[in-house]
């Protein structure tokens, strides 16, 4: 199955509302390969009173190669580089399979804002107070960050006319990946019929000499 196909399939399911409400997935309409997610911080947390945007890009390779995910919003987070917001997770590496799809896996980016793993930071300052269990400081500073940077509430989707989009847009490139092919059968069988007629009027010359 195919990348373009697999994410169609699961922009259907997303349709359908297979999915938990707290977290929105949208394709860009241009490329069906790049989405943007919106989380909910999960409750009693200190994230809890922030939405956070993130960009999901699969490659032609997915789901047999697991996607990107960086955090748009700024987020304190000891999993999360403060300044490139990649994210640090084994589901996104090490631990992916196939079957996971691109909700699920930004349900488990969701579930480490609950659960942060201190043991293994991209931000060190975060993973230090954790480690050194100065969980008041890190909250503090994650309940800052939430104010200053972190969207207040989920966008609405609007996945039917995405999905609309994006299928016009993979037909048109599977017609001009086929007009290419086209074009480049025409031209050999051209070249061919150019050599053969070359050959023929060769051997003419040779054996009906003037």
């Amino acid at each position: 199955m195919s990348a373009y196909r697999r994410l169609r399939k699961e922009l259907v399911e997303i349709e359908r509302g297979g999915y938990d409400a707290d977290v929105v997935l949208v394709p860009d309409p241009e490329n069906l390969l790049v989405w943007r997610a919106f989380l909910r911080g999960p409750d009693d947390t200190s994230f809890s009173d922030g939405v956070f945007e993130l960009e999901i890009k699969a490659t032609p390779e997915y789901p047999m190669v697991p996607p990107t995910a960086k955090f748009i919003t700024r987020i304190f987070h000891p999993n999360v580089h403060e300044k490139t917001g990649e994210v640090c997770l084994d589901v996104l590496k090490s631990e992916w399979s196939p079957a996971w799809t691109l909700a699920s896996a930004t349900l488990a980016i969701r579930s480490i804002l609950a659960h942060p793993n201190a043991e293994s930071p991209l931000n060190c300052d975060a993973g230090n107070l954790l480690r050194a269990g100065d969980c008041d400081t890190f909250n503090k500073t994650v309940r800052k960050y939430v104010s200053n940077y972190a969207l207040k509430n989920m966008p609405q989707r609007g996945g039917e006319q995405t999905r609309q989009k994006s299928n016009a847009l993979q037909d048109q490139q599977q017609h001009t990946s086929s007009g290419r092919g086209q074009i480049v059968d025409t031209s050999s069988s051209f070249s061919s019929w150019f050599v053969f007629s070359f050959l023929l009027a060769i051997a003419i010359y040779f054996i009906f000499p003037q």
